[in-house]
């Protein structure tokens, strides 16, 4: 992934195949949107850990971006979740959030990241 200049908004989008037309750096002063898009990318995969979200926010390329983002968007479609209870689900993105919030404080505030 490119470094983006240090003076701007950096945001950095973790999608699915969704995004897969998005260019991987966009930036136009203040703000640089960096998009990490991995098709087959799922929020919950027992079979397949590397198309696991949380699985791949541990990739050395996927920290470096995130310690140097100001915000961060998940895109993923929810096909992969639709044989879970909604409790589990709800549960399992909680522990994602959490684990983003502990590794990158400067993540944490309210707003600093969404899920769509």
């Amino acid at each position: 992934m490119d470094n983006p200049p240090s003076s701007s908004i950096n945001s950095f989008v973790l999608a699915d195949s969704h995004a897969k037309f998005i260019s991987t750096t966009y930036t136009t002063l203040p703000f640089c949107l960096i998009t990490g898009s991995i098709p087959g990318l799922k929020w919950f995969n027992y079979y397949d850990a590397k198309h696991f979200v949380h699985a791949i926010l541990s990739l050395p390329e996927i920290k470096f971006a995130l310690s140097q983002a100001t915000a961060m968007l998940f895109l993923v479609g929810t096909n992969s979740v639709r044989v879970f209870p909604a409790t589990q689900i709800i549960s399992q993105t909680q522990q994602v959030a959490f684990s983003i919030q502990q590794t990158y404080p400067h993540l944490s505030q309210h707003g600093k990241f969404q899920f769509l």
